[in-house]
């Protein structure tokens, strides 16, 4: 058995059945030319992807911005629980202010806003704990939220955290 060889091609030979085309004495096949019919198919899927591709990509963007945001409003709160539980002066004021210091404010499209679950009592027990919340609203960068109704121009991320008082 032989293979296949260009210089073994015959000329005119078209593909064969038989023997021919075991011994490699055939001439390979060409691609033919797309039909006139094919010419618009290609736009035609790409319309037909195109919007499903976009909204997922847009949804990844919008969703890995937001898990940022929430990632630090958990990390602020963390920071200013911190000022709270170690009661440095002012411990309100102090753990917003570490807290705002904290927060990526380019995630954010307005103001961050604080809840103190619990603060710190001035003799604390070993059960006492500081307790703070930070909120903050993220707007949509992609037009996501004008492709679906409901989905609204953002969200709020909340992040909270705890720890026991005097460190």
């Amino acid at each position: 058995m032989t293979v296949w060889a260009p210089e073994r091609v015959q000329q005119g030979a078209t593909w064969g059945t038989g023997r021919e085309a075991v011994r490699g004495e055939v001439e390979p096949m060409r691609m033919s030319r797309r039909s006139r019919r094919d010419d618009g198919a290609v736009a035609v899927e790409f319309a037909l992807v195109l919007p499903i591709l976009l909204v997922l990509v847009f949804g990844i963007v919008d969703f890995t911005r937001a898990m940022n945001a929430s990632v630090s409003a958990t990390h602020a709160a963390r920071e200013g629980v911190r000022v709270l539980a170690l009661g440095d002066g002012d411990s309100v004021g102090g753990a917003q202010t570490r807290a705002s210091e904290a927060f990526d404010a380019s995630l954010a499209s307005g103001g961050l806003s604080f809840n103190t679950v619990q603060s710190c009592p001035d003799q604390p027990d070993a059960d006492d704990d500081a307790v703070l919340a930070v909120t903050a609203p993220v707007n949509w960068i992609t037009p996501l939220g004008n492709l679906a109704d409901g989905v609204g121009n953002g969200i709020t991320v909340r992040g909270v955290a705890e720890m026991r008082c005097g460190g």
